[in-house]
């Protein structure tokens, strides 16, 4: 993967990244690989200031962050990218 910053562009080696869309998201991935998951919003636990989950390298984006709570929506969505990246 190939990440564009103010010190220009940085390879970084990765297995898989996966894009899930949705408005509401099936979480059973999160679960197998052990990220917390509230009960009762069904939000990932995660660092609000890097999007990363309980699991180390493991990163959330986008309306999964707001579970159920319809917090988080595609356009506010958008701006997750930017923190992960400066995150990684």
């Amino acid at each position: 993967m190939h990440i564009k910053g103010a010190a220009g562009v940085t390879k970084i080696q990765n297995d898989f990244v996966f894009s899930l869309i949705g408005y509401q998201p099936d979480l059973d991935l999160l679960e197998k690989i052990g990220v917390q998951i509230d009960p009762e919003t069904k939000s990932p636990s995660f660092d609000p200031e890097t999007y990363e989950t309980n699991i180390p390298r493991i990163f959330i984006a986008g309306v999964v962050a707001g579970g159920i709570t319809n917090k988080v929506f595609i356009d506010d969505g958008r701006l997750h990218g930017l923190r992960i990246a400066a995150r990684i």
